[in-house]
């Protein structure tokens, strides 16, 4: 099969991310123009990298060398797994991000490398090479991609994360990256213009597609969690798997926030792994983690978490196999008195996933770093993504009113009680062409 390009100015093409979580990685052609935007991996598949090869069977790049720029929506690795090996076969194409993106994903792409995460298989001069290529991006500053204005507005979900808004003088494309309508302790919500012409909204649908606590309910859920712990605590310990970065920070600060409110009894929080590294740097961008009660764990406290009473802080938040999340947990899940709470997305594939399903089934053995653990531990949920949801997402598209709404980032197979595509096509579909990305089909804008 061959996609005739020339045929058209303007075309968006999802080379992995379209129809799922994971591999986050979209092309788009505007006028001559070639972007890439974002660049991830997937952590469960056998095929971690998304399928470049069909824009090159396709005659849309002979490669990526082709490529006008690369611009990251934020650092998470399912956005930014595979920018070494894209920025080592795209030559000299410059890469934007923002100055916090780019130490986030230093961070976690040398993390990556070294414990061989997500088949992130590329050398350190490799990484190097892609973080010398990076261009600083300051929000809210228009720049130029040859006759492209490019302007990057904070989205929420973590530090440095953007949205990204890209001009010609025919067309107005609005990537959202992943984002939030709300504010979190750590990253206030989306902040887009009101005046913005938006003709394309390409916008993450996360939540879309499932059964998600509506933002509104996000500061009752922070409270249920705290009361939660509050009564753990009495006799056990708890743990909180979380990502590295921005749900270990997220809550740290709702802790934080806990204790000085008096809602949560003064106690040892420690926080273990990459956490402590992701910590320091919102640090360095003026979001306080540490203090007298918050403090990072001392290298030796694995071998006595035993006797630890408080809460462990730690990733990976799904509880990957030897990640600290996972070897902490090994540990608890046998202990009754203690618990192991989950505040944010979990992958179908992961062993959080699968622990989690066993809540309701205590005295069932759950198979972790390499062991059989009898599972009496108390295991709870709590949701508190730094995702919008099915209503922010149509508030997004009612505030702009776009020419064409296209679904990315999402499980339109879940089947939840929640259906973004449906919902918004009923809503307005009249007015609005409505997709929904499906990886390798290309979407004429």
């Amino acid at each position: 099969m061959s996609f005739n390009t020339h045929s058209m100015t303007n075309i968006f093409w999802p080379v992995g991310g379209g129809d799922e979580i994971g591999a986050s990685s979209y092309f788009l052609q505007l006028e001559d123009q070639k972007i890439l935007l974002d660049a991830g991996v997937r952590f469960q598949d056998e095929l971690a990298y998304p399928e470049y090869e069909i824009l090159y069977q396709n005659n849309v790049l002979d490669g990526l060398w082709e490529l006008s720029a690369i611009l990251l929506s934020h650092a998470h690795l399912d956005h930014t797994g595979c920018l070494p090996w894209v920025a080592q076969h795209a030559g000299g194409v410059p890469i934007y991000a923002t100055a916090a993106t780019l130490d986030l994903l230093s961070l976690l792409l040398n993390n990556a490398r070294e414990e061989s995460i997500a088949c992130t298989d590329y050398k350190k001069d490799l990484l190097e090479q892609a973080i010398a290529k990076t261009n600083i991006v300051k929000p809210f500053e228009p720049f130029w991609i040859n006759d492209i204005q490019v302007t990057f507005f904070p989205s929420g979900h973590i530090l440095g994360a953007c949205a990204i808004f890209l001009e010609t003088k025919d067309l107005h494309v609005l990537f959202t990256g992943d984002f939030t309508n709300f504010d979190q302790c750590t990253a206030l919500a989306l902040d887009l213009p009101d005046h913005l012409q938006v003709d394309v909204l390409i916008t993450e649908s996360t939540y879309g597609y499932s059964n998600r606590v509506a933002p509104s309910q996000v500061d009752t859920e922070r409270l249920v969690l705290v009361r939660n712990i509050a009564h753990v605590l009495e006799h056990g310990k708890v743990l909180i798997p979380a990502f590295a970065i921005g749900r270990s920070q997220e809550i740290a600060r709702v802790l934080a926030e806990a204790m000085l409110a008096g809602s949560l009894s003064p106690c040892s929080v420690y926080v273990a792994g990459l956490a402590i590294q992701a910590s320091d740097i919102y640090e360095k961008y003026g979001i306080p983690i540490f203090n007298e009660h918050i403090q990072r764990a001392p290298p030796d406290f694995y071998q006595h978490v035993e006797s630890f009473h408080g809460i462990i802080l730690c990733s990976s938040g799904m509880l990957k196999e030897n990640t600290f999340s996972a070897k902490y947990a090994q540990k608890m899940l046998s202990d009754p008195q203690s618990a192991i709470f989950f505040t944010g997305y979990l992958d179908e594939e992961s062993p959080g996933k699968r622990l989690n399903a066993l809540k309701e089934h205590q005295g069932k053995k759950f198979y972790i770093q390499n062991t059989d653990v009898l599972v009496q531990a108390n295991i709870s949920t709590f949701q508190l993504s730094a995702h919008t949801d099915c209503q922010g997402i149509r508030r997004l598209i009612q505030k702009y009113k776009p020419k064409k709404v296209i679904f990315v980032h999402g499980f339109p197979k879940n089947g939840g009680r929640t259906n973004i595509f449906y919902q918004t096509l009923e809503e307005f579909g009249s007015e609005i062409d409505i997709y929904q990305a499906c990886n390798g089909n290309p979407i004429v804008l």
